[in-house]
Formats: structure tokens, C-alpha cells, sequence
């Protein structure tokens, strides 16, 4: 199992990855609604939705839920990695964390 980091800029954001040689398209966005915070979108490459409105909370497999997706290749993991706090990210701490994404491969 390989790990790799993605880091992330503090503000909404839209980029490509690729994980385990398939391209996504991750959106972040901050939802400000009480009991709201960070979530992510993944979509494919030609943009269309796979997942959307991921809660960003620390320490969670984000993918888990969905393993039958085969996002990022079967038993791939995505998480929140927390700068210490052991919170959630606020809405101007998100540079704080970075997604690490675990490929399943044995």
C-alpha cells in the first residue's frame, strides 16, 4: 500500500489528481449552514459526479461508504490528516490538513 498527500490551499478549490492512474476532479467547498464545514466532491475526468457533499472530518476514511465505487482502485482509502487539533477544519484553518489517499493494492 502506497500513500500519497494531497495538499490542500485553505480555500475553495477545484483540481485534477490522479490516484492509482485514474484522473478525478476533487472540489472543495465550505458550507457555512450550522452543522456545516468543509466537503468534497469527486467527479471524473469529463466532470461528471461520482460523489458529492463528502463531510471533511479528521481521521475518517472519506471512501469507506462507498468502497464499491472503486475510487482510487478497490480498498483505497481517503482521509483527512488533522495539524494536531483534533478538530475539523474551520473555515480558515483548511491549510492546516491534508487529504492523504491510501491505495488499496496489496
Amino acid at each position: 500500500m502506497a500513500a500519497h498527500t494531497i495538499p490542500l490551499s485553505g480555500s475553495a478549490e477545484q483540481f485534477s489528481v490522479a490516484l492509482n492512474g485514474t484522473t478525478y476532479i476533487l472540489r472543495l467547498m465550505f458550507n457555512g449552514a450550522i452543522e456545516g464545514g468543509w466537503v468534497l466532491d469527486i467527479a471524473d475526468a469529463n466532470e461528471t459526479p461520482i460523489l458529492c457533499g463528502l463531510p471533511l472530518h479528521i481521521g475518517q476514511n472519506i471512501l469507506e461508504q462507498h468502497d464499491h465505487l472503486a475510487i482510487g482502485g478497490p480498498g483505497s482509502q481517503l482521509i483527512l490528516k488533522s495539524d494536531g487539533s483534533g478538530e475539523d477544519p474551520g473555515f480558515d484553518n483548511l491549510t492546516a490538513y491534508t487529504l492523504i489517499f491510501i491505495d488499496g493494492a496489496s
